[in-house]
C-alpha cells in the first residue's frame, strides 16, 4: 500500500505438489494516485521487469527455469483445452 492506494495484491493456493500463485501489481494509474511507476519516478521496462521477477521467484524456489519450446499457438490451445474441459463442466462448478 502505498498512501491509500494498493499497488501490490497476492493470493496463493496449494493443493497437493502444486502452488498456484496469482497477483497484480499496479504500475500507473491514470489520473490519479500511485502505481510503481511513480514510485521509481518513470517509467517501468516491462520485459525487463517480468524476466527478473520470474528469475528471482525461480530462485527463491530452488527451481529451474526451462523454456517452453512449442509454438506459441500450441501451448495456448492446450491451456484453453484444459480450462474448458474442467471448468466448462457444471458438476466442478456446483462441486461445493
Amino acid at each position: 500500500v502505498v498512501g491509500a492506494d494498493k499497488v501490490l495484491g497476492s493470493a496463493q493456493r496449494r493443493h497437493r505438489a502444486a502452488v498456484v500463485q496469482h497477483g497484480s501489481l499496479l504500475l500507473r494509474r491514470a489520473g490519479r494516485g500511485s502505481g510503481i511507476e511513480d514510485l521509481l519516478g518513470g517509467g517501468v521496462d516491462l520485459p525487463s521487469l517480468r524476466r527478473e521477477w520470474v528469475a528471482g521467484i525461480a530462485s527463491a524456489a530452488g527451481a529451474e527455469l526451462r523454456p517452453d519450446t512449442r509454438p506459441a499457438g500450441d501451448a495456448l490451445g492446450e491451456a484453453w483445452r484444459a480450462a474448458v474441459g474442467r471448468y466448462g463442466d457444471d458438476a466442478w462448478t456446483r462441486r461445493r
